[in-house]
């Protein structure tokens, strides 16, 4: 027979309220991640007098608290060793000890994160500085983890792992779990208990496989009077949120814990009630407002019509263009304007972002990202001159994008041979098309900040380029670190060892000849002639 602690005993006091007390549910949980129970019954009890598991003495007034063994195991493989404790309570202590990493397991995420990212070591030092300057009070991201994730055992170990390293560097993760609530079906009473129980223990296992790699967590459990709702009048067991006390939540920040939040409310009345998961993060992502909005799941983002992930959705500007495409179904749309709602209450920077887990790292540090990526971004202008136009701040971003100086007399230069320039509102992106010889517009400039480059500006300007333009080219450097993307927007190229000349639009060998020719004659834009140099 094993004993609770002391301290678990005096929150068993006559006086306070056990099915109620969120504080109850912590201390259990934390006492059972730290002993292991067995029994050949269906169920194990918790004795409320002597407060022992399994009690077998003969207690006067005997109450007890049943812990039940509901759950089935979620390993695909059927491995008693690998599947997630959620046969009972008892599994869920075993799972606990065989999932502790030792400090170089710990230390080791580091490496792994390199590995998964792929990319350059400076771009991935340049996301690192980027998102610590995130304010200390606030958290760096909301993730919303969807429930069928607790499937997969492999794909929560690797979740956690990526949220502590997050955690480690001072990028602090909220997480927000529980069961999708159908709009219309009604459920029965064991279903909503059954829902609600597995909730409680999901948040228990997120929780310790956090701890096991070597942050702290808490799991805010319902009753504690963190949501407080209002019932949904059309659906039984739902509710509707009505105010969010985020103390708690500040709290688990300020403390250095990754708070772990259910999808679960409370009413007036003390009811107990399911909520929308889309809502409460739409709710605590107003409230706290995070860089980042991460919803994770199985399919990486949304797919189109080939089974392939949209990279990339601009709110509101790709609404009309996505409207017209097959895999834009009720739901998506649905989703989307949801994202769109949200985003348009948030702070400019924010963003909301569908992944999988094996690409969140990956998503968050590298320009190319893995996953949907909804931005409202900066509008394009689109200008015929330089009048309206800060040369200034639109030469400090060709520097900055180029790594070298324009040449001081460059505007002076093509300033009678513009074509168009595209210029996003906040100076992050821009592209100088000139008239050409050839008849076919030359592509003299084109620049994106780094940061920029990781919020999908780079694609929208491009769009905003091939949409006026049905035939272009230029020429790069056979160096430039950006020539993969060039191909992947090219109909042809050329190289000599010293340029590529890029062109789309094009189908005649003599015209492509003499682009060719054309390119290879104009002159440097940038004032240090040299073979490192990118034109």
């Amino acid at each position: 027979m094993m004993h609770l602690p002391l301290a678990t005993k005096a929150l068993l006091a006559p006086n306070f309220s056990v099915y109620n007390s969120s504080k109850y549910v912590t201390v259990l949980s934390s006492f059972l991640n730290q002993h292991s129970f067995h029994s050949k019954s269906n169920s194990s009890t918790l004795c409320l007098n002597c407060c022992a598991l399994n009690c077998q003495g003969n207690c006067q007034n005997k109450n007890v608290m049943r812990i039940p063994k509901r759950y089935k195991s979620l390993s695909a493989k059927n491995d008693a060793s690998n599947a997630l404790p959620l046969k009972s309570w008892g599994s869920f202590c075993d799972f606990s000890k065989r999932n502790m990493l030792t400090s170089d397991e710990t230390s080791s995420d580091l490496k792994r994160f390199l590995n998964e990212v792929g990319t350059d070591p400076r771009e991935a030092r340049f996301w690192l500085k980027h998102f610590r300057t995130v304010e200390q009070q606030k958290p760096f991201a909301i993730f919303q983890i969807d429930p069928e994730l607790f499937n997969h055992p492999e794909e929560l170990k690797t979740l956690t792992s990526s949220l502590s390293f997050l955690h480690r560097n001072n990028m602090r993760p909220v997480i927000v779990c529980g069961s999708y609530v159908h709009s219309e079906k009604d459920i029965s009473q064991q279903e909503f208990k059954d829902l609600k129980s597995k909730t409680a223990l999901d948040m228990t296992v997120f929780t310790s496989l956090l701890e096991a790699h070597g942050v702290k967590a808490r799991p805010l459990f319902v009753g504690s009077g963190l949501i407080q709702c209002n019932e949904n009048n059309k659906k039984k067991y739902a509710g509707q949120i009505n105010k969010i006390n985020i103390d708690l939540v500040q709290w688990c920040l300020h403390t250095k814990h990754i708070p772990v939040i259910s999808a679960l409310g409370e009413t007036p009345t003390g009811q107990i009630v399911l909520l929308d998961l889309w809502s409460l993060t739409d709710e605590l992502s107003k409230i706290l407002e995070p860089l980042k909005v991460m919803k994770i799941n199985l399919t990486g983002g949304l797919v189109n019509e080939n089974s392939q992930v949209i990279p990339n959705v601009n709110l509101p500007a790709d609404l009309d263009s996505c409207q017209q495409k097959p895999w834009f179904s009720q739901d998506v749309k649905h989703k989307t304007l949801n994202i769109y709602k949200l985003l348009c209450s948030m702070p400019r920077e924010t963003s909301v972002v569908i992944t999988s887990v094996n690409n969140i790292l990956q998503e968050l540090f590298s320009h190319r990202g893995s996953g949907t990526f909804f931005k409202i971004t900066e509008p394009i202008h689109v200008y015929k001159s330089f009048d309206g136009i800060d040369l200034d701040r639109l030469k400090d971003l060709f520097n900055k994008s180029f790594q070298k100086d324009l040449k001081v007399c460059y505007f002076d230069d093509v300033k009678d041979k513009i074509d168009r320039i595209y210029l996003s509102e906040n100076y992050n992106a821009a592209a100088i098309i000139l008239h050409d010889d050839t008849n076919i517009p030359y592509l003299c400039k084109i620049g994106v900040s780094a940061k920029a480059q990781g919020e999908g500006t780079g694609d929208m300007l491009w769009q905003s380029v091939t949409k006026d333009f049905k035939q272009l080219y230029w020429r790069s450097r056979i160096d430039n670190v950006i020539n993969s993307w060039y191909f992947k927007k090219s109909e042809g190229s050329w190289t000599n060892g010293k340029w590529t000349i890029f062109w789309y639009g094009v189908s005649e060998p003599s015209t492509s000849t003499e682009l060719i020719n054309n390119a290879l004659h104009k002159e440097q834009s940038f004032q240090i002639p040299s073979e490192k140099l990118t034109a």
